[in-house]
């Protein structure tokens, strides 16, 4: 199970990851700093990859949501704002299992929303 670790998130988060035998690379390892969401969400969909964002705006915007659908994706957003890098390796080590676990379980495309104390992991709707 591949990863990808979107630009709004900090790259030493997907190096403490794969320091941890994780398949999880940054976004700006594999593409352009500043590449367009729809040109990483069409990278990972052919790649096989889930994505982990902090973009909650995601949700909202009609083509991206349309991206996903379109390249079977499976996105994962990290709720909470404000918060340091160390604050967001936390929070994903913390639901790194559920995250997996969720990756397996769940028939794509879809998005996630990984709540920011890690209580549980909330479906959002394709529409």
């Amino acid at each position: 199970m591949k990863f990808l670790i979107d630009e709004n998130i900090s790259k030493k988060v997907a190096l403490a990851l794969r320091a941890l035998d994780e398949d999880v690379h940054h976004v700006t390892e594999l593409l352009h700093e500043g590449a367009k969401d729809e040109d990483v969400l069409r990278f990972a969909g052919e790649n096989d990859m889930y994505i982990i964002t902090r973009d909650e705006r995601i949700r909202y915007k009609p083509n991206e949501k349309a991206a996903i659908r379109d390249h079977g994706m499976g996105v994962f957003l990290l709720a909470g704002k404000n918060k340091s890098a160390l604050e967001l390796a936390r929070q994903l080590i913390w639901n790194w299992e559920k995250i997996k676990g969720c990756a397996q379980q769940t028939h794509r495309p879809f998005i996630r929303r990984i709540r920011s104390r890690g209580e549980r992991i909330e479906e959002v709707p394709l529409g």
